[in-house]
């Protein structure tokens, strides 16, 4: 962890620290202020023990920005970093101009009789961890329909887990990354197989790649190297030819009986990682449920069930086992995009699939501004967090 202490009224650089073993930006601020009992780290003109304000260093609110945290507001539209007059850089105010600066403290210790003592000083305060993150190379939609550029977090036993940026799992160099993908290398592949993944290797934040920046050419070199190893490895992992090889190779039944249908759909639910109680609904009570905006999950209104009897009458013997809705824009009508299981298994079942890279799947889609009528056609659809479906293109 990287702490950067800062001049509040220059801007001037006073110090930069590299801390280890600190659980989050409290820790680092606690940690500061038992360093300055044996050494002048803020410039104080002595050592000193600090009288506590807010988190610590007279700092009475942190704002975040992935994983930086700075006793300043951050707004990450204007870039990683605003350079200020002087000596370094911090994270400069670049607030709407509506909200206010929070206050920050000035700092105070207790001399020799105990007494409290005001230096008039105002200090900021940068702190980041100096790191490489596993960035999966998509984005993922939430249920407020914001974006996620999707990190790795964890790979356990059962399952593996992925968060924004400030909750991937972070690794020293890429050499350490490098040993734990392969440790993992099967269930990376998995993943790569089953996600729109292209993994690649990433820094914490853009601090930590200006400080590698500033490193002599040598060491710099080395990082760069081994950047280049792991992502030449990520790319092998992420070649899924032999998987679509062995896909072609499927020997599929010319008609579909009923059970194959159902486990056929059920297998696409789980592909495209429907949320578990869909899935449930659908094994065991065969209810065909919809996605709608962000990929929020609805049972069936009257105007979706009409729709859906229509698709059953028109295309006898095919498995529907789940809809999209959205509003038609040109027509302020209805769009439900109906996933079905056709019974032509060996002639339509490797086109009708999900792809997980593309993101394509085969949809009979109904349309206001078509007339109401049914067609058949592919579409993109997002897999989002939310545990539904959200159309895409």
């Amino acid at each position: 962890m990287v702490i950067k202490i800062f001049n509040h009224e220059t801007g001037k650089q006073i110090n930069r620290i590299e801390v280890s073993k600190v659980k989050d930006y409290r820790d680092v601020l606690r940690t500061v202020m038992n360093m300055q009992e044996s050494e002048d780290v803020l410039d104080i003109g002595k050592a000193c023990r600090l009288v506590r304000e807010g988190f610590g260093l007279g700092i009475k609110t942190m704002y975040q920005r992935e994983f930086v945290h700075s006793s300043r507001p951050i707004n990450a539209d204007e870039g990683p970093l605003t350079t200020h007059e002087g000596d370094g850089s911090f994270i400069l105010s670049s607030y709407n101009g509506k909200e206010k600066p929070a206050e920050i403290y000035t700092l105070k210790y207790y001399d020799e009789n105990n007494q409290v003592v005001d230096t008039g000083r105002i200090v900021d305060v940068v702190v980041y961890p100096q790191g490489f993150v596993i960035d999966m190379g998509y984005e993922d939609t939430n249920f407020l329909g914001g974006k996620i550029r999707r990190h790795l977090t964890s790979i356990g036993k059962r399952k593996w887990t992925s968060a924004s940026k400030s909750g991937a799992k972070v690794f020293a160099s890429p050499e350490k990354m490098l040993a734990w993908c392969q440790n993992h290398e099967r269930e990376l592949k998995c993943i790569a197989s089953t996600t729109p993944s292209n993994f690649s290797i990433g820094y914490t934040c853009s601090e930590f790649e200006a400080d590698i920046e500033q490193l002599s050419d040598k060491k710099k070199q080395k990082i760069l190297d081994g950047i280049k190893t792991m992502n030449e490895w990520f790319d092998q992992v992420c070649d899924t030819n032999e998987s679509e090889d062995s896909n072609e190779e499927e020997n599929l039944p010319e008609i579909a009986d009923e059970k194959a249908l159902f486990d056929e759909a059920l297998s696409r639910m789980k592909d495209m990682r429907l949320w578990d109680v869909v899935v449930d609904n659908f094994r065991n009570k065969n209810k065909v449920q919809m996605s709608e905006g962000p990929g929020i999950i609805y049972d069936l209104n009257e105007r979706a069930k009409e729709v859906l009897k229509q698709f059953n009458e028109e295309f006898p013997g095919y498995l529907a086992y789940h809809m999209i809705h959205n509003r038609c824009r040109d027509c302020d009508g209805d769009i439900f995009d109906i996933l079905a299981v056709s019974p032509n298994a060996a002639e339509a079942w490797k086109y009708e699939r999900y792809n997980k890279k593309t993101r394509i799947i085969s949809s009979y889609c109904y349309s206001d501004y078509d007339y109401g009528s049914i067609t058949v056609g592919d579409i993109g659809v997002e897999c989002c967090s939310s545990g539904g479906l959200m159309r895409i293109s």
